[in-house]
């Protein structure tokens, strides 16, 4: 018997251990947090929301209207893949886009397709700052391809 509870004092003493581990981690990532946002200060709203404003103006002012294209590449299972990205840019603002699909495989093929139906609506009418695709319809390599085609349109757009 007191071998049986020595292991399950041993036990206890264990998940104490643990259990005050993921106490201390956990106050230590609050703490970490509170400080860092301590740093950055606070500002009001209308000030923050002016500083956005002019912030995007002049982003927006900093891009040449035109229509430009690029070519992005990215890696999948199968290989490498591609797609040809077109967008008109105007005051900074994306006002149309296409892209063209280069898949070499049938799985890349259907997951192409995938993002070219759905991924427009989070493009057209933005600032080209604000864009950056993660997931787009369930496919998620080819918005890699299309975020280094977008960062190939923004250098060439420059002022």
């Amino acid at each position: 018997m007191n071998e049986s509870s020595n292991g399950m004092n041993k036990a206890i003493i264990g998940l104490i251990v643990v259990v005050l581990l993921v106490a201390a981690a956990s106050a230590v990532l609050v703490i970490s947090a509170n400080v860092e946002r301590d740093e950055i200060g606070t500002t009001s709203n209308e000030t923050a929301k002016t500083s956005v404003v002019n912030d995007t103006q002049t982003q927006n002012n900093q891009y040449t209207d035109g229509d430009y294209s690029a070519r992005g590449s990215y890696l999948t299972p199968g290989g490498n893949e591609s797609i040809d990205l077109t967008l008109t840019l105007q005051n900074g603002v994306v006002t149309d886009t296409n892209i063209t699909q280069n898949a070499e495989t049938q799985e890349a093929k259907e997951f192409q397709e995938r993002f070219a139906s759905g991924y427009k609506e989070q493009v057209v009418g933005k600032s080209i700052d604000e864009i950056s695709l993660d997931r787009v319809a369930g496919s998620s390599l080819t918005p890699i391809g299309f975020n280094s085609a977008l960062a190939d349109i923004k250098d060439d757009a420059r002022a």
